[in-house]
């Protein structure tokens, strides 16, 4: 395998995807359409659930081993939702006013901003900035940790990136198939990467 190969692909549920989040062997996919969120088998993308949450935007996705967090762009919150369904459980407020995201690291939540630039380390209890950084792309959506550093793709482009979680220095960068990337996810191993522009989710190596 090599830096940015896909490994497979399939057409997405919906027609707005905003977000993806894998929890065990299926792919999650949030729809800004709806409001919908669908349970996709990660073989061949065929549907095996959905949930409708009541949101006002929806920009972003991730599960925490226990709910799906979003963030709710219309009303700059980042929402916790419970995965049998779709209760909402919390808020908190979305450190900026075009928030994206958010990814889960195991204790704290990251959201980007597409219009600033910004990184932003979060406190999922309350909310509070623990730690933000410059990500040196024009308009960074996702994110996605990887265990180690934080993967986030330039709206609307075929750029993804890898930035050190520390300062968001570019550690390296791939094209993305299509031309649109708008949402990504890894799950331990490869990134999974919706395009607008060919409808597609694509799983993507990194070796």
């Amino acid at each position: 395998m090599t830096l940015g190969k896909v490994i497979r692909s399939f057409a997405s549920a919906g027609t707005v995807p905003v977000g993806l989040a894998v929890v065990g062997n299926s792919l999650w996919e949030m729809n800004s359409e709806a409001d919908t969120l669908y349970e996709l088998d990660l073989r061949d993308g065929s549907i095996l659930r959905t949930l409708t949450l009541t949101i006002g935007v929806p920009q972003g996705l991730c599960f925490d081993g226990r709910g799906f967090w979003v963030v709710d762009g219309d009303n700059d919150k980042v929402n916790l939702y419970d995965p049998r369904d779709g209760t909402l459980v919390r808020q908190i407020a979305a450190p900026g006013t075009n928030s994206q995201g958010p990814a889960w690291d195991g204790r704290t939540l990251w959201v980007s901003d597409t219009v600033t630039g910004l990184i932003y380390q979060l406190d999922p209890r309350t909310g509070a900035i623990l730690h933000t950084f410059a990500s040196h792309v024009l308009s960074p959506q996702g994110p996605a940790i990887d265990g180690r550093n934080l993967w986030v793709i330039n709206f609307g482009t075929t750029a993804a990136y890898q930035l050190d979680i520390r300062d968001g220095a570019i550690i390296r960068t791939f094209a993305t198939p299509g031309a649109a990337a708008q949402a990504l996810v890894h799950d331990g191993r490869t990134l999974w990467v919706y395009d607008s522009g060919t409808d597609t989710i694509y799983q993507i190596s990194l070796q």
